[in-house]
C-alpha cells in the first residue's frame, strides 16, 4: 500500500529531484514533437534555462511548505507509486504531464493574493517555458489546466484537450498535492506550522487559525477528498485530521 508521508528532503537533495525530473520530463517532449525546428544543443540549453529558473522560483526567501522539498517530494511519491501499481508502464497515468504538473503548479507563491491568483500564476509561468519550446498548445492548455485546479483540488468542467488518461493523471496528480491531510495527526500539524511560516508575515495567528478552519471545513462538507483508489485507504485520516484542525481552533 502506498504511504502517503510526503518526505522533506533537505534543500540539496530536493533541488536534484527536481532539476532532474523536470529536466527529463522536457526534454522528453520536445523529443517527441517533430514540428521542433531548432538543433538538439539549442533546445536542451534553452531546458536547461528554464530549469533554472523554476529552481530559482522555488528557493525564493519566505517559504515554508512550499519550498522545493514539496515538489521534491511529490516526485518521490509518484515514483514509489509507479514501482507500487505500475500505473505509468500500464498507460494509466502520463508520466511526463505528470513531472510537468508537479514542478511547475506552486513555481509562484505570494501569500495574500485573491483566490486562485498564485495558480493562475504557476499555469501561466508554466505556459511561457512550454511555449517557449514550442510544444503544442494541447499540450500546454492541459498543463494549464491541471494546475489551475490546484485552486479547489476539484476537476471541473475540463476543455476538451483534457483526455481520459490526462484526466486521470490530473485527479492522481490532485491526490499528491492533499497527501499530506492523510499522513498521522503528528507529521500532518507539523504542515500546518510549516504552512503559518508563510503566513506569518501577513496575517495574525488568530487569522490564519481562522482561515486553516475555512479551509478545512469546505473539504471536510465535501462526498470525498481524494479522486483516486490509490488514496482511498487514507481518507478516513484525512478526515480526522481535518477534525482535529477545526476543533483546536475552534
Amino acid at each position: 500500500m502506498l504511504h502517503t508521508t510526503i518526505e522533506r528532503f533537505d534543500y540539496a537533495t530536493s533541488i536534484i529531484l527536481v532539476r532532474k525530473n523536470l529536466d527529463t520530463s522536457l526534454n522528453a517532449l520536445t523529443s517527441f514533437d517533430d514540428t521542433m525546428r531548432s538543433s538538439r544543443v539549442d533546445i536542451e540549453r534553452q531546458i536547461e534555462a528554464l530549469v533554472n529558473e523554476v529552481v530559482a522560483a522555488y528557493l525564493i526567501p519566505g517559504r515554508g511548505y512550499h519550498a522545493i522539498p514539496h515538489p521534491a517530494g511529490m516526485l518521490v511519491l509518484f515514483q514509489k507509486l509507479c514501482v507500487l501499481h505500475g500505473v505509468v508502464d500500464s498507460g494509466e497515468i502520463d508520466c511526463w504531464l505528470m513531472k510537468l504538473l508537479i514542478c511547475y503548479h506552486d513555481v509562484v507563491i505570494l501569500v495574500g493574493k485573491k483566490f486562485g491568483w498564485n495558480e493562475e500564476q504557476s499555469a501561466e509561468f508554466a505556459a511561457r517555458h512550454l511555449r517557449a519550446l514550442g510544444l503544442s498548445e494541447k499540450i500546454i492548455k492541459v498543463v494549464v489546466y491541471g494546475i489551475r485546479c490546484t485552486a479547489t483540488h476539484m476537476i471541473i468542467d475540463p476543455p476538451q484537450e483534457v483526455d481520459s488518461r490526462s484526466k486521470q493523471t490530473i485527479a492522481l496528480f490532485l491526490d499528491f498535492d492533499l497527501a499530506g491531510l492523510g499522513q498521522i495527526l503528528s507529521s500532518f500539524q507539523m504542515d500546518t506550522e510549516n504552512l503559518w511560516v508563510e503566513h506569518s508575515m501577513h496575517v495574525s495567528r488568530a487569522e490564519y487559525d481562522q482561515n486553516c478552519v475555512t479551509w478545512a471545513t469546505g473539504l471536510l462538507k465535501r462526498p470525498f477528498i481524494y479522486h483516486t483508489p490509490y488514496f482511498v485507504p487514507y481518507e478516513a485520516q484525512a478526515r480526522a485530521n481535518l477534525e482535529a484542525l477545526v476543533a483546536s481552533a475552534t
